[in-house]
């Protein structure tokens, strides 16, 4: 399945890059730890805000009385199933990196790196694609979406540095002047 077909009524135009064969090739992938450039800035909410900090928010688990309250308490242990950063390398000395989401990890290491390592990275799609069906015994949701994200995020990043383009303009470029969004706690 392409992931484009999820989105058919999208009826996205085919991307005029896409077609190149880059002569990349994709040669490893691990996990890395990154460092902060800065510390998170000091974060309180003002009077009234609506905060996830020691106030009632509903959740999925607010069916049960003993995990309505917070998050913390039906979340895993700080660390223990950690979100990650996949460094992705080719033989031509690019680099992409990617962020996932939490337990996303181990199978983009474990299974999904001997999958790619020797593709072309511009071949977005047909990676993508791999990665969907080769992991389609975990399920459709949660772990094994955060460690496609991870990867097809640092293929993105690969394209636009071979390309020296910014992603958003591979995407299709700008079409908005700004971009509302909002943040819950201090981690943007």
């Amino acid at each position: 399945m392409r992931r484009r077909e999820l989105f058919h009524f999208l009826a996205l135009p085919a991307l005029a890059w896409a077609q190149e064969k880059s002569k990349l090739k994709i040669t490893g992938m691990r996990l890395v730890t990154v460092k902060q450039r800065r510390p998170y800035a000091a974060f309180q909410p003002a009077a009234g805000a609506w905060s996830t900090q020691f106030v009632e928010v509903a959740n999925p688990m607010s069916i049960y009385p003993e995990f309505k309250p917070r998050r913390e308490l039906f979340f895993p242990e700080a660390g223990k199933v950690p979100s990650f950063t996949v460094e992705i390398t080719t033989d031509k000395g690019i680099v992409g990196y990617g962020n996932g989401g939490p337990g996303g990890g181990p199978v983009v290491v474990d299974h999904l790196a001997k999958l790619l390592v020797g593709r072309d990275p511009f071949d977005i799609e047909r990676n993508w694609d791999i990665c969907w069906r080769s992991t389609m015994n975990y399920g459709r949701m949660g772990v094994t979406m955060h460690a496609i994200s991870g990867v097809d995020l640092a293929l993105w990043d690969i394209v636009g540095k071979a390309l020296n383009v910014p992603v958003y303009k591979l995407l299709g470029g700008e079409t908005k002047d700004r971009i509302p969004s909002y943040c819950t706690g201090n981690d943007i």
